[in-house]
């Protein structure tokens, strides 16, 4: 039964609570759940993490909203739809048209389809995923593309007064129990990296994701609000390619204070951990993670890489040496270990590099 009135469901939250329930109840009419299942993540599992599913006429989710009471400018005010200018006669895609022609609708928006400040929905033909903050409250979305679709293949709301991307992760509040109990945090890019984690090692692991962004000190204090991360540390499980390396390296500068062990998931290039998930089952998942390498050798081999060039000269290996006692600087406990094997790559005294870290680390 639609609110009556212009105000929201009782709570700031609101709008975003009734955006979810209505993207749940059109999961099972759309191509994501036989897509995810495919993939590897079950009926109870969409179901656990709230998947639900944005269609792909472009004001359909704004016109229920309308239906609910709420306001054009607190639809805009919430990320859910933006103001645009439509053009007349502008082609609705094929699946649009399906999903109308199934429902019996028609694409009949309150304002025409020429009138400027027509709002558009922020989420069309995507895979919804739900960010909480650290209460459970629903602050926004990300919407992940099919395969075939054209565009970004994870969308981010934008920034609203519930929603500030660098300062929450998704999955956060759904791993709370299991991180507090001693959980390993797992920090992963997309959604579906979180949750092929979390079906993989339940027990062991608990993922949050970026969401695309590098990891913020806003981010880590939330992970360490409900994590003991001198504890436990943390593992990074990024894409096993060039990307997903320069992602490890720009997060370490972020994870280098905590106490705990830091590592890096040992994932085929190519591959995230819902990819993983998909080629190799649950079993291949918690097999990278186990046979995760120190993240510290991953940061160290690039700033040798980064600085140093060929290696072939003593200039360069001079370069490289002191690039890498930088990070190495930075961990103190694992310095020694760091010492042995810089000294095997560049082919130097295990002297010469302790004396050029000590050198780093002195006033």
């Amino acid at each position: 039964m639609p609110r009556t009135g212009d105000g929201p469901a009782p709570g700031r939250h609101g709008i975003m609570s009734d955006a979810h329930e209505w993207f749940r109840a059109g999961l099972g009419k759309s191509w994501v759940p036989a897509y995810l299942a495919g993939r590897g993540f079950p009926a109870g599992a969409q179901r656990r993490w709230g998947i639900g599913y944005a269609p792909a006429r472009p004001d359909a989710l704004t016109e229920h909203l309308r239906m609910l009471g709420y306001g054009d400018d607190e639809i805009v005010a919430s990320g859910l739809a933006r103001r645009g200018q439509a053009v007349r006669g502008q082609a609705v895609r094929g699946q649009a048209r399906r999903e109308q022609a199934s429902q019996g609708r028609a694409s009949q928006g309150q304002a025409s389809q020429g009138q400027v400040g027509r709002l558009r929905d922020t989420f069309r033909g995507r895979a919804m995923f739900a960010i909480r903050t650290a209460d459970g409250a629903i602050a926004g979305f990300i919407g992940r593309r099919r395969d075939d679709a054209p565009g970004p293949k994870y969308l981010n709301g934008p920034d609203t007064s519930l929603f500030h991307k660098g300062e929450l992760l998704y999955g956060l509040h759904e791993a709370r129990d299991r991180l507090a109990v001693g959980a390993c945090p797992v920090l992963v890019e997309g959604p579906l990296d979180a949750i092929a984690v979390t079906i993989a090692g339940p027990a062991e692991y608990a993922a949050v994701a970026t969401c695309g962004l590098a990891l913020t000190t806003s981010q880590l204090a939330a992970l360490g609000d409900v994590a003991d991360l001198d504890e436990t540390g943390v593992v990074l499980a990024l894409d096993g390619d060039q990307a997903g390396r320069s992602g490890a390296v720009r997060t370490w500068e972020r994870l280098a204070g905590i106490g705990g062990p830091l590592g890096t998931a040992c994932l085929p290039a190519g591959h995230d951990p819902a990819g993983l998930l998909h080629s190799g089952g649950r079993t291949t998942v918690l097999e990278a993670l186990r046979k995760r390498r120190p993240l510290m050798d991953e940061v160290v081999d690039a700033a040798v890489s980064r600085a140093g060039g060929a290696l072939a000269t003593p200039e360069e290996r001079v370069t490289a040496l002191r690039a890498a006692s930088r990070v190495i600087a930075a961990r103190p406990p694992e310095s020694a270990r760091q010492v042995v094997r810089l000294a095997a790559r560049l082919d130097v005294p295990a002297s010469l590099v302790t004396e050029v870290l000590v050198d780093t680390v002195s006033p």
